[in-house]
């Protein structure tokens, strides 16, 4: 009695939204990707700078004689590079975690397209 007040759903509609969906998700995992892209090349520009400010203020210890302002900036500088190479090895493991996302996430839109 109650089957006649019960409609189904259009099996397109249902195939359209689940593409939709499938569609957004590999959309979001490449804007997270391009994100984790630009904070590498962010890290990896600040890093150059660090190296080259520790280069010109070695060289300037070398020549001027060492100083607690120099030594304590020198071990900044360093603990900076420290930072942005561990930063930058988690990025790329992260990076590697959320590609196996977005392959599986296009394996589910090319299955939901079939």
């Amino acid at each position: 009695m109650l089957m006649g007040l019960f409609r189904q759903r259009s099996a397109e509609r249902d195939r359209d939204n689940d593409m939709a969906r499938a569609e957004r998700i590999v959309k979001l995992l490449g804007e997270i990707r391009a994100e984790l892209e630009q904070e590498k090349n962010g890290l990896r520009q600040r890093y150059d700078r660090t190296v080259e400010n520790a280069s010109t203020l070695t060289f300037a210890i070398d020549g001027e004689g060492e100083s607690d302002w120099s030594n304590r900036k020198l071990k900044d500088l360093e603990s900076g590079m420290v930072y942005c190479e561990k930063r930058t090895k988690s990025i790329a493991r992260f990076d590697a975690e959320i590609a196996e996302l977005q392959g599986m996430a296009e394996k589910l839109l090319a299955r939901r397209k079939s």
